[in-house]
């Protein structure tokens, strides 16, 4: 059970416009990320580094930056399937993990989301109305 390697797959989902699947990896992750076995464990203890575009990677650390980044990319994948309501509330869930990170994190997860619009171009308007709505 390894949490990190769920949210990558959920990604690359994502990315292939196949959402439901994106959505319960991520919903696994959290829900993996909540077991103290599993959060304690060597491998679940290591930063995740994220690609965003910025000039350095962003590096979560700890178990709120993980979580934060976890709920918000559940959120996103939520609001492009149109379920706006569990996106709110992944949002909020969030915001009380993400601290001084909440910027840095959302910025990935915004750079995703133009990935996403590139690939799938009927994701585009949503995909920007979430970067606006949840982002900003």
């Amino acid at each position: 059970m390894q949490p990190g390697r769920s949210i990558f797959r959920a990604k690359v989902y994502r990315l292939k416009g196949e959402l439901e699947a994106a959505s319960g990896l991520q919903h696994t992750a959290i829900e993996w990320m909540g077991e103290p076995a599993v959060a304690k464990s060597p491998e679940n203890r290591l930063p995740w580094s994220e690609e965003y575009g910025g000039a350095q990677p962003a590096v979560l650390s700890t178990e709120k930056e993980k979580f934060c980044y976890a709920h918000l990319e559940l959120s996103a994948t939520f609001y492009l399937t149109g379920d706006e309501v569990h996106a709110k509330e992944q949002s909020d869930r969030a915001e009380k993990d993400c601290g001084a990170m909440a910027g840095l994190v959302k910025a990935v997860v915004r750079s995703e989301l133009k990935d996403v619009a590139g690939q799938q171009g009927q994701l585009a308007g949503r995909a920007a109305d979430y970067s606006r709505k949840f982002l900003d």
